[in-house]
Parts: C-alpha cells; structure tokens; sequence
C-alpha cells in the first residue's frame, strides 16, 4: 500500500493479515471473522487490495464473500480497530480482487476462471451489485472478432491492473499472458515464452515481470510485447513477484520461491545475453509472532 507506505501480509491459509511499516516494522494483526458462513469451518483469507480513494481494504475469503474494511484510529492516529462497511455475497469462491482506480471499480476472479467488475458505491450502499461476470474465452479482439486461445479455459492464476496503459494482465495455466482493455474488456495481445503456467505477475514503469512453475521468470516490454530477459536464478518454483521503482532508471523485481528464498533482480538494463542475473538473495528466518486481533 504504497500510498500510505504500508505492506499488508496475507499468510497462507490463514483467517489473518499483517500490517508492517515499509521499513519492516510489524504495526498490527487483524482476523477476519466470518460473517456469511453456515458451519463453523475456519475461514482463510485469499486476496487483499487497497483502494486508496476510499480508504478502504477489500479482502477476498473463502466463505464467498468479499469484504470491505476501515481502518479506525484513535484521535492520536493510533490504530485502534477494523470496521465493516460492506461485504459482495459471491455465488462462487473468489481467489483475486484488483482496485481500478478513477473508474470506482473492483475486479475480482473466481476459481471457475470468471472476471467480475463491482461498482463500490453500489456495494456500500446496496450491499449488492449486479455485475455480468466476464469469461476471459469469450472476449472480443481488438477488431470485434472472438478471441480463441488454444487453452483457453485454463485456471486464470493472477490478474493485475496496468494503470498507464488502461489494462488489465492475467496469467494462468495455459502458460500465456493476457492483456485486456479496460473500458470493454477487449483482448489487446498475449505475450508467450513460459514453459509452464504462470502463478504471478506484476509491473513498473512498461516491464511487466511474469513467473511460475518453472524456475525462471521473464521481464517484458509491455507495449511491445516483447521479452526482454530472463531472470535465471531460483531452484525451485517461483510464487510471487513484486516490482520497485528504485529511481527513473532504475526499476527492480523481487521473486519468492517455493522454498521461501527471495531474490533481487535489476530488470531496467539489458541483460547479456538476455539472460538477468540476480544481484541479491536472502531467506527470512521463520518468525515465531503470535496473530491477535487488531
């Protein structure tokens, strides 16, 4: 949460999120209850996204529902608590939830590979929206023809918004990723060079970073479409990937492995060989914290 330098920490299956400064200083722990389950089956939390207009989280979990939080603060600033101003009852489980900001929308995907735009002031107002979900194999090109993929109903694993380009990019199983429009949700292109489905994506300053099952990611050049290089380096399956913009020429990736080993990557200038070689690596010790409520 880069607007109020925030990091927020969704651990696996778990009903919990952490809270740190972005120096690394742990600031908080929330637990979700549910509030939509019919069994007292623990609820895990999937996805979380900020939407820094409205000051809010949306958090994806596994009863269904999508909730949206508050932050309240004592008059001092001091975090006191989360208050639920929302939550979208899905007929399905929703595995990612993405924040477009200006056009007052959240995306979210469901596990049956299905694409759902809510409008929030709906949502908070009506606790209801009424959103035709979006099958990413029966979009349109770019000329109104259908798009066919080869693999077209592959499990959709990630999906991030490109917000200077007005895109959205998905990846999944069918080892491709998408890009979409965002004003109708047209396919604009894929970008193809991973042997395996990719898990994860994310992008800075027109290099998109895309990784997964193999172990090696790959920088692309967004409007281009083309590959700029290989990052080769992990020694086991990549799960997630974040990017930062260090300076205006300088713009790094970070990707975590199966095995819980980070490594840093220097994506802004070419590669010999079009092969990027990590400049950083490093396992963080298991912490041994305890989750309360926030």
């Amino acid at each position: 949460m880069k607007e109020i330098k925030k990091v927020l920490v969704v651990e696996q299956d778990s009903p919990s999120f952490r809270v740190y400064r972005s120096t690394g200083a742990f600031l908080h722990a929330h637990s979700l209850a549910s509030a939509h389950a019919k069994d007292d089956a623990p609820m895990v939390l999937h996805d979380v996204c900020f939407l820094p207009e409205k000051g809010m989280l949306a958090i994806a979990a596994s009863d269904h529902a999508i909730y949206l939080l508050v932050e309240q603060l004592s008059s001092a600033g001091v975090h006191r608590s989360y208050k639920r101003m929302g939550s979208i009852v899905c007929s399905s489980l929703h595995r990612r939830v993405v924040w477009i900001p200006n056009e007052n929308l959240l995306f979210s995907m469901d596990t049956y590979s299905k694409l759902y735009s809510w409008d929030i002031e709906t949502v908070v107002r009506t606790q209801k929206c009424a959103s035709r979900p979006f099958y990413p194999h029966e979009a349109l090109q770019a000329d109104g023809r259908p798009f066919k993929p080869a693999r077209s109903k592959d499990l959709v694993m990630d999906i991030i918004f490109i917000k200077d380009k007005g895109l959205l990019a998905t990846c999944g199983l069918d080892r491709a990723i998408h890009l979409w429009g965002i004003e109708n949700l047209a396919h604009r292109g894929s970008m193809i060079g991973h042997r395996l489905g990719v898990r994860a994506l994310a992008y800075a300053s027109s290099i998109l970073v895309s990784a997964g099952f193999e172990y090696d990611a790959i920088a692309w050049d967004v409007t281009s479409r083309e590959k700029l290089m290989t990052l080769r380096g992990h020694r086991h399956a990549i799960c997630a990937v974040a990017m930062m913009s260090v300076s205006m020429d300088t713009i790094k990736a970070i990707t975590l492995d199966d095995a819980g080993e980070y490594k840093v990557w220097d994506v802004s200038k070419p590669a010999p060989g079009g092969i990027c070689l990590c400049i950083q690596s490093f396992q963080p010790p298991l912490s041994g914290a305890d989750i309360g409520n926030g």
